[in-house]
C-alpha cells in the first residue's frame, strides 16, 4: 500500500543573476602542407545564469502510505509546512550565430534541492540536463 500519488511543494523567491558575453572569431587562413584552409568569421555568445533562494517554504505529506486505498490524491492543505532548505539552479551555455541570422546553442543546466537537516522531512534531489536550442530570426 505505498502511495501512488504524492505532492511536495517547494516555493519561495529567488535572486537571479545572468551574465552574457558576445564575441567574434575573426576570419583567418591556414596552410597545412598542400591544403589551403579559409575559416570565415563566426559570432558567438557565452551565457551563464545562477538562481539563489532568498527564502524557501516547504510542504511535505504527513504520511507515506495511502489509508485503506481510499485517499488517492492527498489533500493539498494537509501536511507539514516548514521553512528552510536550499535550492540552487544554474545554466551555462554557448550560442553560435549563423549567416542567415538564426542561431544554434547548447547549454548545461544543473538544478539541486535539499529540504534541510530534519530527518522526518528530508528530501534531496538533483538534475543534470543538456539542452540543445535552435533560435530562428522572425523578421
Amino acid at each position: 500500500q505505498n502511495a501512488s500519488v504524492n505532492v511536495n511543494l517547494f516555493s519561495g523567491p529567488h535572486l537571479s543573476g545572468r551574465y552574457t558575453h558576445t564575441f567574434r572569431r575573426p576570419a583567418c587562413e591556414k596552410k597545412l602542407a598542400f591544403l589551403h584552409l579559409r575559416l570565415p568569421e563566426r559570432r558567438y555568445k557565452f551565457l551563464w545564469r545562477l538562481d539563489l533562494p532568498l527564502f524557501l517554504y516547504n510542504r511535505r505529506p504527513p504520511f507515506a502510505y495511502v489509508i485503506n486505498g481510499t485517499q488517492v490524491v492527498p489533500d493539498i492543505l494537509d501536511g507539514h509546512f516548514f521553512p528552510g532548505g536550499f535550492h540552487l539552479r544554474s545554466k551555462a551555455g554557448m550560442v553560435r550565430y549563423l549567416k542567415n541570422g538564426n542561431a544554434v546553442g547548447i547549454s548545461y543546466i544543473w538544478d539541486m534541492f535539499t529540504s534541510g537537516r530534519r530527518d522526518l522531512y528530508r528530501f534531496e534531489s538533483a538534475s543534470h540536463e543538456v539542452q540543445c536550442s535552435f533560435y530562428f530570426k522572425l523578421d
